[in-house]
């Protein structure tokens, strides 16, 4: 550790898109070509680990899906794609990660689809500098189309390590503010962010990292296709990839340093705390937080908190959207869909 900090990258891969022949739609589908163009996509993620570990890294972090296998696995088709293309834990790629992690005595962030018996997992892992799993997350707050394969994840750990407190969010979880909250409420000082996209838009990804980043009094490290950034306590992006490809960008950052009032200022004297966790923790009011758990609130309605998009035949509909998309692909014909936000 160098007196500024640990070196905490992010890797930035871009998004890989699957070629025709391993569109299971297309008339010359080659499933062993498909195997060979996922083995390759996650192989670059796999160098730029080690590229990390060269440069001394204490920690770097891979993006959601390092496989990049999000829309296959969902599709409905004959071939047991989920079953082909999720990882198990342990497994050969995890131990991959282990053996790149022990080689260069670096804690690796990443995160990939997880087969566990008869379900499937997005999940995220933490291995530390010896080879060891240091932690396991699964995603909360699935996409539709994550949703009609995977099961969501429950809980919020936060894992205890030389570099400091580390939680996860996946993608969609930093959407909802109550992600980021329930880690720093459970100790994290340092979130990890692996993700698919980067925001709505750009400036808005921008500025919900900043606004996750200081409400919550931690630090984030996001790696996506596009924007892979370090963000401190107090909001500022120390680093940012800015659509380069294949590389890992870094930042001096220490995880347990607080975030402190300077000497004289008014909340500091006032309040007799110097930390802002000291001060502002203590003073949230969660009797009056109740509508944040409510299955009924005035906003929904009649309708509970209960995810439509977990009903079966809303799985259906959305399996048939992603059907259509790679059959459009396939014919060279435009999909229905696209994913320009505005």
């Amino acid at each position: 550790m160098a007196d500024k900090g640990f070196k905490i990258g992010a890797v930035q891969v871009p998004g890989i898109d699957v070629p025709l022949m391993g569109n299971p739609y297309y008339k010359g589908f080659d499933l062993e070509f498909l195997d060979r163009h996922i083995e390759a996509g996650t192989e670059r993620t796999l160098r730029l680990f080690e590229a990390a570990g060269r440069k001394g890294h204490d920690l770097v972090l891979g993006s959601e899906d390092m496989c990049k296998v999000a829309g296959l696995v969902e599709l409905p088709v004959k071939l047991d794609l989920p079953r082909r293309y999720c990882q198990t834990i342990p497994g050969p790629l995890t131990e991959r990660i282990s053996g790149i992690a022990r080689k260069y005595n670096m804690y690796i962030g990443t995160c990939f689809y997880e087969r566990a018996g008869s379900r499937y997992y997005n999940t995220a892992v933490l291995f530390d500098g010896k080879g060891r799993l240091a932690g396991k997350f699964r995603k909360v707050h699935l996409t539709m189309s994550e949703s009609t394969v995977m099961t969501p994840g429950r809980q919020w750990p936060v894992f205890r390590t030389e570099l400091g407190k580390i939680g996860f969010m996946i993608c969609y979880d930093i959407q909802f503010s109550e992600s980021a909250r329930c880690l720093a409420l459970n100790g994290a000082e340092l979130l990890l962010h692996p993700t698919a996209g980067y925001g709505w838009t750009d400036d808005l990804g921008k500025a919900r990292v900043r606004i996750r980043a200081v409400d919550n009094n931690v630090g984030i490290v996001i790696s996506c296709n596009r924007r892979s950034q370090v963000v401190n306590r107090w909001g500022d992006i120390l680093v940012d990839a800015h659509y380069r490809k294949d590389v890992v960008v870094s930042a001096r950052l220490d995880p347990r340093e607080p975030r402190t009032f300077k000497p004289g200022h008014f909340h500091r004297e006032l309040a007799a705390a110097a930390g802002l966790t000291e001060d502002l923790m203590p003073e949230r009011r969660p009797d009056a937080y109740r509508l944040i758990t409510a299955k009924a609130t005035p906003v929904l309605g009649k309708r509970k908190c209960a995810p439509a998009i977990y009903t079966p035949s809303r799985k259906a509909a959305i399996r048939k959207l992603l059907a259509r998309q790679f059959k459009a692909i396939a014919n060279g014909k435009k999909p229905p869909c696209h994913w320009n936000s505005r």
